[in-house]
Order: C-alpha cells, then structure tokens, then sequence
C-alpha cells in the first residue's frame, strides 16, 4: 500500500514539474476596447494582446493558439514564429486573421469590453495527450478600466 502512495505521490510530482517546466510563454497584457493606446500598421485602434516567454530560450509558437472561447480552444493559430527569450509580443485581437511572418499578427477575434474568456493554448504539449493545453486563461470578467483624462 505505501509503495503505491509514493508512487501516485511521485506521479503528480512529475506532472505538476512538467507543467511547470513547458509553461513558458504567458499572457502578460491586453487591452479591450482600445481607443488610443496602441495603432496597428492600417492606423486603426484594435484590441491587442501581449505575451511574454518567461523563459530563458527562445519559444517556437507553432502549435499555439489564442482563443476568448472556453468551449474551441483551437480558434486562432500562430504562424511558425519565435519568440525571443525574455521577449514581448503584441498580436492585435482585430477581427481580421492576419499571420504574415514580419508582420505584425492580427488575431480572427476582438474582445469584448464587458469581459470575457481569454486563453493562451499550446497544442504540441506532450501532457495530457491528445488534449489542449490551456498555459494562461481568464475565466473571469475583464475588469472595469476607466481612461485618464
């Protein structure tokens, strides 16, 4: 019996470490409804999301996705593109699906002001197997941010 305790007590040891050790690049900002803040390359003011590798080596973000639904985890693809390590990204939430290497990316949804789910997914995670896994998600209402005048 204690051999079998340790060794289920070892199991979530293991996958908990390796939860850990893959979770590595995160939501670190967004903005809903942007008015001013930021402008993509058109000139417009579309709601953006940042993400940041936490890591010390540089990510490859084929296999992730961004999505603000709960119930398709899979809803928009990077392209086959590194993220530095230490190093930011902006991928701006406008709608209009573009993923052209060397410039900048623009996600096949907007968020809503009011709040809603927002997750970052890596696909390629070796654990669970053939499941999604969700590194960094809000299931929580966006908070009310009021603009300075």
């Amino acid at each position: 019996m204690k051999s079998a305790f340790r060794f289920l007590l070892w199991m979530f040891c293991v996958l908990v470490l390796a939860r850990t050790a893959t979770a590595q690049v995160i939501i670190s900002e967004f903005m809903a409804d942007n008015k001013r803040t930021l402008a993509d390359e058109d000139g417009q003011f579309p709601d953006w999301i940042e993400i940041y590798n936490t890591s010390a080596g540089t990510v490859n973000l084929n296999g992730w996705s961004l999505t603000d639904d709960p119930t398709r985890q899979a809803r928009w693809f990077f392209p086959a593109t590194n993220l530095t390590a230490k190093g930011f990204m902006v991928i701006f939430a406008s709608g209009t699906n573009r993923v052209v290497l060397g410039q900048p990316l623009h996600a096949d949804f907007s968020l809503k002001a009011s709040g809603e789910y927002l997750a970052l997914v890596n696909r390629m995670a070796a654990w669970p197997p053939s499941s999604h896994r969700r590194f960094h998600s809000s299931s929580r209402t966006f908070p009310t941010v009021w603009a300075r005048m």
